[in-house]
């Protein structure tokens, strides 16, 4: 009988199953076997309709028919790959573990390591796993640029950033012909490493937009009334309309819009909408789900719904739509919330603040900045929240510093400083709380790095993924929070303010550096505000002398959050809607010319 490794090619028969297109990493397929089990198929045919209770139900039903097959023929690694990658399909990873790891007792396989790498990945607990596994895969097949990729972006992910940046530089195939979802990976991770400039990052921005969203797609002309006065039609795109940190701008935007003077449509690239998706969708007054379709079947709905201002919310980031973009369905684009340029001439401006984008970093960006007076971080509080508890401090006898950030933006420099500051505090603790502290092999290598430093790792407190009350609980245990560098945290600083806790942060070069900037500053908060690294280290000692002070700040920041621009949906919808009536008369004024000129 056939092996997997004999029947994996890659093609385009139509005898392989829809569902074994392996996404992001793949042209790899499987050739359907002619004796493969009828439940198969059908458990297939049910998860293409996204019937995914009947194609489990398939897949249960079908169980003793599977081991009574590899009882007689245990070699059959290509029906064990069908079935498990029809569990991880199905979300079911546990079960497409345990599928995965028998073909691996039977053979080697590149794809079948990406996939319970990936697995990994998802499973906080085994993060570190997640990177051994990217590099069996690179080992199984090292001439895959895909899989190389792969690896050197877990390695980041794990925290290993230098490495992983290393391992990015040395796959021989040139950048430009990376595939686009593993450029736009790298140029994410870059905002990481001190080591990359802004012009950099940017650049390398532009060239996935030459290469991936052409202006040659974009539309010439809008037929859109061109009149500077009348009530806009504006488009918010993005795969965050569910629960996510950055649907906070959503949120408010929604909650605060004149709809005199705007009418909302929202386009949701949401795969699993949830909770939040069903309480959002009502607020739109048109909501188009468009998880799933094409690009340009996307943008003809733009255009059909005559969108006058379309605005991506948040950039580069997973699932977003900026290929619908690049077809320019509206005559105005925006991008709202992105860390970096967008690349994309089809997108005109970039709603930012100046804290966040100085005027000097205006020609680092395609798009033109436009600037929200108030600040542009938003926050919604929570609905249930702990009461702010009393500065630890005072009753432990010692100072607790935190960092609720992920780990990839925990760089070497910043861990150098944080132990500087320890070791002028001996008596001071560290609590760090980032999804991968859940695996215990990354927490030890995190003891082991304070411990060359000259800081014992008994200080280090680690905590994984809470639930939300847990997670800002937590926060009544810190005295003060300090930001990492050079990629700062945004809703981290914003949930430790709503808890009483003040963030040290160092001022970065970058957008993604300088989050702490922006909201320390207009929350009244700019003595934590450092503009070097020595500054930072004496800002966060000096602090920890300041109890009767801090205590008294503790206090008062939530009432402080609430009275402040950053959670006020009039406030950010208002400082918007100017922007988009000045958007909209540029445009008009265009049109004029156009006209004058024919």
């Amino acid at each position: 009988m056939t092996s997997l490794s004999e029947k994996t090619h890659r093609s385009t028969s139509p005898g392989c199953l829809h569902s074994l297109a392996a996404e992001g990493l793949g042209r790899f397929e499987v050739a359907v076997p002619d004796d493969v089990p009828a439940f198969l198929l059908a458990a297939n045919e049910a998860l293409q309709k996204d019937l995914r209770s009947l194609a489990r139900s398939h897949l249960e039903q079908g169980r003793e028919q599977i081991e009574s097959l590899l009882e007689r023929q245990p070699e059959r690694s290509d029906i064990m790959f069908i079935l498990g990658k029809l569990w991880y399909d199905l979300e079911e990873l546990s079960e497409a573990e345990t599928w995965f790891r028998r073909i691996l007792e039977i053979e080697p396989h590149a794809h079948v390591y990406y996939l319970l790498s990936d697995m990994m990945i998802r499973n906080r607990p085994r993060m570190s796993e997640a990177a051994q596994l990217a590099q069996l895969a690179h080992e199984a097949l090292p001439d895959s640029v895909d899989y190389h990729l792969h690896w050197a972006s877990t390695l980041v992910r794990t925290g290993s950033i230098s490495r992983g940046l290393e391992e990015f530089g040395r796959v021989e195939t040139p950048f430009d012909r990376w595939p686009s979802d593993l450029q736009r990976v790298y140029l994410w991770h870059a905002q990481y490493s001190e080591s990359f400039s802004l012009g950099q990052i940017n650049r390398g921005y532009r060239q996935w937009a030459e290469r991936f969203a052409p202006l040659a797609l974009a539309r010439q002309h809008h037929d859109n009334l061109p009149d500077p006065r009348r009530r806009l039609r504006v488009g918010y795109i993005s795969a965050d309309f569910r629960c996510h940190a950055a649907c906070s701008a959503p949120k408010l935007l929604l909650d605060g819009h004149d709809r005199s003077q705007v009418e909302v449509f929202g386009y949701g690239n949401v795969a699993c909408p949830d909770a939040t998706t069903e309480a959002l969708i009502p607020k739109f007054d048109h909501y188009r789900d468009i998880w799933g379709q094409d690009a340009r079947r996307v943008a003809s709905l733009i255009e059909e719904d005559r969108i006058d201002i379309l605005v991506a919310l948040a950039g580069h980031v997973t699932d977003n739509r900026l290929d619908v973009l690049a077809y320019k369905p509206a005559p105005v684009q925006v991008d709202f919330g992105g860390i970096s340029t967008t690349g994309m001439p089809q997108v005109e401006y970039r709603v930012s603040d100046v804290l966040y984008d100085p005027v000097e970093t205006q020609p680092q960006y395609v798009e033109k900045c436009l600037y929200l007076p108030n600040g542009s971080p938003v926050f919604c509080p929570p609905a249930q929240s702990p009461p702010v508890g009393p500065l630890p401090a005072l009753a432990n006898g010692y100072w607790t510093f935190g960092s609720f950030n992920s780990y990839p933006k925990m760089s070497s420099m910043i861990l150098k400083l944080w132990a500087r500051i320890l070791r002028q505090l001996p008596t001071s603790r560290l609590i760090l709380k980032f999804a991968a502290a859940a695996d215990e092999t990354v927490c030890e290598h995190l003891r082991a790095t304070f411990e060359m430093k000259g800081v014992s790792g008994d200080r280090i407190r680690f905590s994984g993924f809470l639930p939300a009350m847990e997670h800002l609980e937590l926060l009544n245990s810190v005295d003060l929070l300090l930001y990492t560098y050079p990629y700062n945290g945004c809703i981290t600083t914003l949930e430790g303010l709503w808890m009483g806790v003040p963030t040290v942060t160092l001022v970065g070069d970058r957008y993604a550096g300088r989050a702490g900037l922006s909201i320390l500053t207009h929350a009244g908060l700019e003595p934590f505000v450092a503009r070097s690294s020595t500054e930072y280290v004496q800002k966060a000692i000096a602090f920890s002398g300041q109890l009767q002070e801090l205590a008294l700040i503790r206090n008062s920041l939530r009432s402080m959050v609430l009275a402040g621009e950053a959670c006020s949906p009039r406030g950010l919808a208002r400082g918007m809607e100017k922007l988009y009536r000045q958007m909209w008369k540029t445009w008009c004024s265009t049109q004029r010319d156009l006209k004058q000129n024919d």
